[in-house]
């Protein structure tokens, strides 16, 4: 540890001493004299300096002879954007879209949650925001593709609610206009102005979705039929409860599960 202090303090050091070099403020000179900053720019109002420090560690083989056994490198990088707060750095935007494509090409992610891992790995939130624009305009990102495949997954995985699927695409950022056209492919145009199991069932949209709904609750109803039905009962509401579904969409469920049940008794 004190091998590791001592390397991670030189660096710093060394990385102060270069900020000041001539080296470094004649490599800036030009861009801001673009932007227009007075003279050598570097104590005006208008120009912004971020400096970003990257440290990063790996294990050595185990007959190296340092008593860390660690390898510690330190990367510094000094980034100048000069001109005023409105301005942007392309280089920063470019960067900023390829990291989010890279991303993208992973899995999906909500325009909330490729800004928030964007901020997180430093970049301004002008370059953030017109890169995930471009994104947006040119299709390769898209909230309403993820609200339709989000609610696709969950209904067919774990029989989630609409209104279980719409609370989790609010939290993730998600606006209520494509939550209510991504769910609406799922469950029906109208799913969300069904307000008990009889309308459900009177929709033509939702009809299919109920039907598979019965198929999954029966399926789970099976596995505890050496249970009193007291306890079938308790367990197959908790299961449809858990979900997000309307105690009348329960209730429906269960009744019809109990009826089976008799007749086939």
């Amino acid at each position: 540890m004190c091998a590791l202090a001592c390397f991670t303090q030189s660096c710093l050091s060394a990385f102060q001493s270069s900020i000041v070099s001539t080296r470094h403020i004649e490599r800036v000179r030009p861009a801001l004299a673009k932007s227009g900053s007075p003279g050598d720019g570097l104590g005006t109002r208008r120009t912004k300096v971020k400096l970003q420090l990257r440290c990063s560690s790996r294990p050595l083989p185990l007959t190296h002879t340092s008593s860390s056994r660690r390898d510690v490198s330190c990367a510094v990088s000094l980034k100048w954007m000069a001109g005023s707060s409105d301005n942007y750095d392309v280089d920063d935007l470019e960067e900023a879209k390829r990291n989010a494509l890279r991303l993208l090409s992973n899995r999906l992610y909500t325009r909330h949650a490729l800004e928030r891992q964007l901020v997180a790995q430093g970049y301004s939130m002008e370059s953030i925001d017109m890169a995930l624009t471009d994104l947006q305009e040119s299709g390769k990102q898209s909230d309403l593709h993820y609200a339709e495949t989000f609610a696709r997954y969950k209904w067919r995985t774990s029989k989630w609610s609409p209104t279980r699927i719409r609370m989790a695409l609010k939290q993730k950022g998600v606006s209520m206009d494509d939550i209510n056209v991504g769910v609406g492919a799922v469950f029906g145009e109208n799913v969300f102005g069904c307000e008990s199991a009889d309308d459900i069932e009177d929709s033509e949209d939702s009809y299919d979705w109920m039907e598979q709904l019965k198929v999954a609750a029966r399926v789970h109803w099976d596995k505890s039929a050496l249970q009193t039905p007291e306890v079938r009962r308790r367990r197959m509401v908790q299961w449809l409860m858990r979900r997000g579904h309307q105690w009348d969409v329960v209730r429906d469920v269960v009744d019809e599960l109990e009826d089976e049940a008799r007749r086939n008794n």
